[in-house]
């Protein structure tokens, strides 16, 4: 963008150089073609016309287009060179004014232009990131949506959906998993009362309604004798010292 602004602006249009010398414009343009003869004729492969002249074009009023010419700054030396005295001084020290103007100018615009630029670049990043996470996301939604109708406890929910953000970025999240207390399956707190059988303890359990977050948590777990998951019910230590209440055992620690 700088290359294309510094391009576009560091030429005198040949109307406004015809205007510093004080001069026609059709005798400057006449000028700069016995100039493009000259250098066509040169040997050498360094001067190129379109390096001092860039043909162009300008409309009049009545939208009919006219032929002028792009002037740089070397043009404008090479102009200069062939004018001597009191024109001469006025010529050289007019175009090196302007070419001084423009080029403070471009000073000024370029910090504006790379201020823009980055504008440009974190808004092409702010939209590569907000189409990663609505895919994230979406995945994320995928993932839990194998939670629906089932009866996890809030907690159960709430680490299922940590390991779905850890699955699908990559990233380790342990840190943000909630704490947990000690939990026991049926099979477990029979053993600690003494060998009542997990069918027991889950008869138990439903008889006095003690399947809920007070005794303990609602997970899923997969099936001993097939791939499916299946909802178990785990106990916590106000779980199994109910159940022990209710059974009349005492728990048997290891």
């Amino acid at each position: 963008m700088t290359n294309e602004l510094q391009t576009k602006v560091v030429t005198l249009d040949s109307r406004e150089v015809a205007e510093l010398m004080d001069k026609r414009h059709s005798d400057l343009l006449r000028d700069i073609e016995t100039y493009h003869k000259y250098l066509d004729k040169s040997q050498n492969a360094k001067l190129r016309f379109d390096d001092f002249f860039i043909e162009s074009a300008y409309q009049s009023g009545t939208g009919k287009a006219y032929k002028c010419y792009q002037i740089t700054k070397k043009g404008c030396e090479l102009i200069a060179h062939k004018m001597t005295g009191e024109k001469g001084t006025i010529f050289s020290a007019a175009y090196i004014n302007r070419f001084h103007d423009m080029e403070d100018t471009i000073k000024q615009a370029i910090p504006a232009i790379d201020a823009i630029k980055a504008q440009e670049l974190q808004a092409k990043r702010d939209r590569a990131t907000a189409m990663l996470l609505n895919a994230q996301n979406r995945m994320i939604k995928t993932l839990m949506a194998n939670t629906e109708g089932k009866n996890l406890s809030q907690i159960a929910k709430e680490v299922m959906g940590i390991k779905a953000i850890e699955q699908v970025t990559g990233k380790n999240m342990d840190e943000y998993l909630p704490e947990c207390e000690k939990m026991y399956s049926a099979t477990e707190v029979g053993n600690m009362l003494g060998g009542i059988s997990a069918m027991r303890i889950g008869q138990t359990a439903n008889k006095y309604g003690l399947k809920n977050d007070t005794y303990g948590k609602m997970v899923m777990s997969k099936s001993k004798h097939s791939s499916k998951e299946v909802n178990q019910f785990l106990y916590n230590d106000n779980g199994v010292q109910k159940l022990a209440e209710l059974l009349g055992c005492t728990v048997r620690t290891a």
